[in-house]
């Protein structure tokens, strides 16, 4: 997710045969992309090297599947919800995840979420870029304001800026 700025759920229902390496193209199908059409993820050569590797690994474990992220215990894809809750529980277990807030219903909110990777993808696509276009295409939106949700700038990036416009 971090690597082509998909969605959870567009993420967590691939299939093997969505990615094409020489294209450099992921196959998006309209059922789970919010825009209902059939707009295509760049598969950068990051996320091609990662996905290679994990490919590699459930191999070696004998897990063959079409999914790529395959349920443990059916032979459906692994929900966006089992998939948030092992992610936090790795960002928890290395420190990263910290105890945010209580959300409406009383539930614990923390600082990083499954999104997380999608919003890092898009921030990381505006600080290279300076561009909501660029952010707005790269995360397939329909609306270029939509990207401004992702297009976070921490104090130090503030300072820089500007010391760039007044030096």
């Amino acid at each position: 997710m971090y690597y082509t700025g998909l969605r959870p759920a567009e993420c967590m229902q691939l299939k093997w045969r969505d990615l094409n390496f020489e294209s450099e193209l992921i196959a998006v199908r309209p059922y789970l992309n919010k825009r209902k059409n059939d707009l295509p993820a760049i598969f950068t050569k990051p996320a091609q090297r990662v996905i290679t590797r994990y490919k590699q690994k459930l191999l070696e474990l004998g897990t063959s599947n079409e999914w790529i992220f395959p349920s443990m215990w059916t032979a459906e894809p692994i929900t966006v919800c089992a998939m948030g809750k092992k992610f936090l529980k790795i960002c928890q277990e290395c420190g990263l995840a910290q105890f945010d807030r209580h959300d409406q219903r009383g539930k614990p909110k923390y600082s990083l979420s499954l999104y997380s990777l999608r919003h890092s993808f898009c921030t990381r696509v505006y600080k290279i870029t300076g561009s909501e276009i660029a952010v707005s295409r790269l995360a397939r939106h329909t609306q270029v304001q939509s990207a401004s949700i992702y297009t976070h700038l921490n104090f130090d990036d503030k300072r820089e800026i500007a010391n760039l416009v007044f030096n």
